[in-house]
């Protein structure tokens, strides 16, 4: 155990928060509407199914049922106000205490319009979350809380093994781009969901801080935030069987190390028939103490890490200028599974985030498939999409003018005939015709969906404002957001003519 981490620990005696530190499973209880309740087990699943060496993990009724657009989601979390003091000071430190955890304990309900579960856990770890979003939240002497910010909730921290619904964790993210039909996130996600073998659930629910001193319990209602699941080895051992989910997963982002544009320079070196990775590169595992942030950060198997894989991905993809010939293709064919990547790229392309992968060499997740070896490719971090910009718009038209074939990068703001070489090897003119013919027939399946018409956004929007527009009052003048269709701040746009714009492009593109 790390020296933060057992400070951490001691630091639980500072309120009401159980200091046992024995390993435990919250407690559940379902609520019929009459008001019958039932006494149920634990939330852990069975002993078997909470290890992360156990089998697969099956999507239970009750993990459908938290991701239900028809659910109603009441989470409140209970912390000492010295601790959530302490969260702001070393989240916004930049050293080593950044992403250090706090003793919470935490109830969620979980409303399905027919049955109430209750379930509560006494020890879980709670952080700040984000990178640019991370902010000072509360005064330090009263414990007002003044902004909000996002958090990361972390159920096995302090018990192992410990299990949510088979999650370990979930981030929960504040509405900060201002979106006044509150789900534009959640439909992105959802949307994915429904066109990709692996991607991450969300929802919405209503988050609420209480916080305890000697002076007595303080609570403030923190309004609708949006839930997400965490690409961790829990997700992809939903999705996968147990012999497939012990490849390595990696996080792909724009850090200080420099973009992730799948490019050699300060990533890798050839080395025989091969590539490796640099040392101290791009591609590593992050370490807070020593401030390293590698552009491809190995989540998984880092005891005895081996970045073969991703080191050969980026170098092969980097080695030749040949875009649209057979023999490449055959390369790329087993590297990465290719229609996963297409079908991702043409989702993403309708929603139109400048800080995507294509668009800022960011917020993707890479699992190599142990079998294949192949790359399956996760997106991640979607809270600018369908004309919710926040107060970022590079292209000054929420990226409805950005065609589905344009070479630009929008968000970095250079051109990807000189950047990322793998969407000249798909995408762009010039790629192999098999690739861009794959592509193309996507963004028409994609067109002609439901998912890009008025009355299925509506559908979801209607869904979650029954359940959540009451919970955006005015508590503490935090920066809540209230439920609107047709409300657009300065920098957004409405959904609707979001995508009359979108298509129009796109119509005249294909």
């Amino acid at each position: 155990m790390n020296i933060i981490k057992f400070l951490s620990l001691l630091l639980i005696t500072t309120g009401p928060v159980s200091c046992s530190f024995l390993p435990s499973s919250g407690s559940i209880s379902d609520t019929l509407t009459s008001g019958f309740t039932i006494t149920s087990a634990t939330t852990s699943e069975d002993t078997t199914s909470s290890v992360d060496n156990g089998p697969d993990i099956v999507s239970t009724p009750e993990y459908v049922d938290f991701f239900a657009t028809t659910s109603k989601v009441s989470i409140n979390i209970t912390i000492s106000k010295d601790n959530l003091v302490r969260l702001e000071e070393y989240g916004l430190s930049g050293d080593e205490r950044e992403d250090e955890y706090f003793p919470i304990s935490i109830t969620i309900d979980v409303d399905n319009g027919t049955l109430i579960r209750n379930y509560a856990f006494e020890q879980v770890g709670l952080r700040m979350k984000g990178n640019l979003s991370k902010d000072t939240f509360i005064d330090h002497e009263t414990g007002y809380i003044y902004n909000l910010i996002h958090f990361k909730v972390s159920f096995d921290y302090y018990v192992l093994n410990q299990r949510f619904l088979s999650m370990s964790s979930f981030d929960l993210k504040w509405n900060r781009n201002v979106d006044d039909t509150n789900i534009r996130q959640v439909y992105a996600y959802k949307m994915f969901k429904d066109y990709l073998d692996v991607s991450l659930n969300a929802t919405l629910g209503n988050i609420g801080i209480t916080q305890t001193s000697d002076h007595g319990n303080t609570f403030t209602d923190l309004g609708v935030y949006t839930i997400l699941e965490t690409v961790d080895k829990r997700l992809i051992k939903r999705q996968f069987p147990f012999a497939e989910a012990a490849g390595n997963l990696y996080k792909v982002r724009y850090t200080s190390e420099g973009p992730a544009e799948f490019r050699k320079s300060g990533a890798v070196l050839r080395s025989g028939s091969t590539y490796v990775a640099l040392t101290n590169g791009k591609i590593g595992i992050e370490d807070l103490a020593t401030n390293y942030h590698p552009s491809y950060d190995l989540k998984t198997n880092n005891i005895a890490p081996n970045f073969s894989d991703i080191a050969n991905l980026i170098g092969n993809i980097d080695n030749s200028t040949d875009y649209d010939s057979d023999a490449n293709k055959a390369i790329l064919d087993n590297l990465m599974e290719m229609e996963s990547f297409l079908k991702m790229e043409a989702v993403a392309y309708f929603m139109g985030n400048p800080d995507d992968f294509r668009n800022n060499y960011n917020n993707l997740y890479l699992y190599f498939v142990p079998s294949t070896g192949r790359a399956i490719f996760i997106p991640y971090d979607f809270d600018r999409a369908f004309g919710m910009n926040g107060n970022w718009d590079p292209t000054g038209n929420s990226m409805t003018q950005a065609a589905p074939y344009a070479t630009k990068a929008y968000g970095f703001g250079g051109d990807q005939e000189h950047m990322n070489p793998l969407y000249r090897f798909t995408i762009f003119s010039g790629a192999h015709p098999t690739y861009r013919a794959m592509y193309t027939s996507y963004l028409n399946q994609i067109l002609d969906s439901e998912w890009l018409t008025d009355d299925y956004f509506e559908n979801m929007y209607h869904d979650y404002e029954l359940n959540y527009s009451g919970e955006v009052s005015t508590d503490n003048d935090l920066p809540y957001c209230s439920f609107s269709l047709t409300n657009n701040s300065e920098f957004n746009w409405t959904f609707s003519s979001y995508l009359d714009a979108k298509r129009n492009t796109t119509y005249n593109s294909l």
